[in-house]
């Protein structure tokens, strides 16, 4: 008996159960309707729309070692993994990340998955998924002004680092989701609005509220269809209360500014500024100017945060790197001050950062592009309209063709030394080639990874010839890091370590 013979018999016996086959009927016909057409790539596991749904919960399940799988199966070629609303196309080898950098952004598009990824025209409203400008704020004003910047991020540094994480002769716990959250919240505000405004207890609450706030909201109404997305956000709690009560604050500091552009008085260099100099006639409110200063704020948090987690849990687990580090940084900073420079000459600690995100990259796959046209590689895969494409990151991470004892964390794999015992970089850790993933590759990279690097640096670097650390409940020595936290296709950093510091008390 088919599906719909079976409703049309219970359909007076069973009303209820008959209605709700029905409209799940109509619904799984509506979304295959919508889909590419991708049979031409091969699949891991089944091709079957029914069937695929086992793979889906294999995926769900283990997505690290599912995509692996197709990364071994499928060399060299592309592959496809079902998801809840469509197939995600892989595409494994370095052959399609060299040619996609070529590929014009209306061709297939890094800001299109980036804006369905964020449920940016859901959340925020409908310009937000159209007009980008603020991007070109980051690449340009908030990219070149690091050097001149740079002291003010390290004084804001401090000051956080007063607040969140005294110094004390005696050990102390902190979760370090938590206490890093707090730390660069205060850090990035400084350059997204200024002083005293990065200050305001209201605006650090709201904006640390905000932060897990749209992570979870976006996977949230991704769930479910298209024309039902809209209505989703006023049943997420607190998501609309936060998102207002941050337009209220930076509205306040917009008007204020406005007055003292009118005065006459100097115009500010901050991300704020910036907007209000580039927003295009129809974005000069300044309930949109305060939610796009809300987007560059939670990229850099969310970004900086997890990554500079990652790096601690590696440096307590691993605590002979300290002293080399501490090392380095000082010698740096005695020669170029908490500068531009002085984080350059910080090698070892760009190698240390780097291998971090080698070995913990955010999601298994990256590089994600949506296709607004169809598109043919040169070997002849074709993308059609609406395809999901991304690379299989951790698995070119963790290859052993591409780096050597690719399973072992090795804090200065990227640090070269010359025959006269001068010690280089490789690469620094924004740099990008196939073999390196976690900011994208080529045209269509994240523009905010160079502030996003510097703000890291600068408070790890702080961090280190402050404070001791290690893990709490550990010797101090060869402690076992705290294992990752995997979520459907993301990898974050343990929520529930807590590690310990004090004041500096060794060399």
């Amino acid at each position: 008996m088919t599906v719909l013979e079976w409703i049309a018999k219970n359909v007076d016996a069973h009303p209820f159960a008959a209605t709700l086959s029905c409209a799940f009927l109509c619904f799984y016909a509506y979304n295959e309707s919508k889909k590419p057409d991708l049979r031409h790539i091969p699949t891991v596991g089944h091709s079957n729309p029914i069937l695929s749904f086992i793979d889906l919960y294999r995926y769900r399940l283990d997505s690290f070692a599912y995509v692996q799988k197709g990364y071994e199966q499928f060399r060299d070629s592309a592959f496809r993994i079902p998801n809840f609303k469509r197939w995600i196309v892989f595409l494994n080898g370095a052959k399609y990340l060299e040619e996609l950098r070529k590929v014009p952004e209306e061709v297939l598009s890094s800001r299109a998955i980036v804006v369905e990824a964020l449920q940016a025209g859901v959340i925020l409203g409908p310009n937000f998924a159209n007009n980008h400008y603020h991007m070109a704020v980051i690449r340009n004003q908030m990219t070149r002004k690091i050097p001149e910047f740079l002291p003010e991020i390290f004084d804001e540094v401090k000051e956080a680092f007063k607040s969140f994480l005294p110094v004390k002769q005696e050990w102390s716990a902190y979760n370090p989701n938590e206490m890093i959250l707090h730390i660069v919240c205060q850090s990035v505000n400084r350059i997204c609005v200024g002083v005293p405004y990065c200050r305001n207890e209201d605006l650090i609450k709201t904006s640390l509220a905000l932060s897990p706030h749209l992570h979870i909201s976006s996977i949230i109404i991704g769930i479910f269809p298209e024309f039902l997305q809209p209505y989703v956000p006023r049943f997420i709690p607190g998501l609309l209360k936060n998102k207002r009560k941050w337009i209220d604050i930076l509205v306040l500091v917009i008007e204020e500014r406005k007055k003292q552009m009118e005065k006459g008085e100097d115009h500010p260099s901050d991300a704020l500024a910036w907007l209000m100099d580039e927003a295009p006639g129809s974005e000069q409110s300044p309930e949109n100017l305060a939610l796009r200063v809300l987007l560059i704020n939670h990229g850099a948090l969310s970004t900086t945060t997890l990554i500079s987690v990652h790096v601690l849990y590696h440096l307590t687990s691993e605590l002979h790197y300290l002293l080399p580090l501490r090392q380095e940084i000082e010698e740096a900073v005695a020669e170029e001050g908490w500068t531009k420079n002085g984080l350059d000459k910080m090698i070892k600690l760009d190698s240390f950062i780097k291998e971090t995100m080698r070995m913990h990259p955010i999601s298994v796959g990256l590089v994600g592009h949506k296709a607004l046209q169809g598109y043919t590689f040169s070997d002849g895969t074709f993308i059609p309209r609406d395809a999901v494409i991304v690379a299989p990151a951790n698995s070119i991470h963790y290859d052993r063709s591409n780096y050597t004892d690719a399973q072992e964390f090795k804090g200065f794999r990227f640090v070269e030394t010359t025959e006269d015992g001068m010690i280089g970089a490789r690469q620094s850790f924004v740099s990008l080639t196939p073999e390196y993933l976690p900011f994208g590759h080529g045209n269509h990279a994240c523009p905010g990874r160079f502030f996003a690097a510097s703000t890291m640096k600068l408070t790890l670097a702080y961090l280190l010839v402050h404070y001791d650390l290690m893990l709490e409940g550990g010797s101090g020595a060869g402690d076992k890091r705290p294992e990752d936290f995997f979520f459907g296709t993301l990898r974050l950093p343990n929520r529930d370590a807590r590690i310990l510091f004090r004041k500096r008390q060794e060399a």
